[in-house]
């Protein structure tokens, strides 16, 4: 199978975004940390795990990492135009 823009296209779907519900329940970091730490227990023979990450992640790493590896899909560019309205914040200074 090959990338092609129209497979990107067919990923593509308008929706109205209301954000989060009144009820939404937050993780601490100790629930994250326990998260990873049981991801990690039960991947498969122990392997290596890999993480795909683009814009802020590439100059300034959320996990400490012993590797970096360049990823390359010929006939595509990145273009950082991320269009996000909802969900840009934090606890203290919601966004949308």
């Amino acid at each position: 199978m090959a990338l092609t823009a129209d497979l990107v296209a067919r990923t593509i779907r308008a929706t109205e975004s209301t954000g989060p519900g009144p009820d939404i329940v937050r993780n601490t970091e100790t629930e994250w940390n326990a998260i990873v730490r049981e991801m990690l227990a039960t991947r498969p023979d122990g392997r290596d795990v890999w993480i795909f990450a683009y814009g802020s992640l590439l100059w300034n790493p959320a996990v400490e990492h012993v590797e970096e590896r360049a990823g390359v899909v010929p006939g595509w560019h990145r273009s950082f135009c991320i269009r996000l309205q909802d969900w840009r914040g934090t606890v203290d200074q919601p966004g949308l």
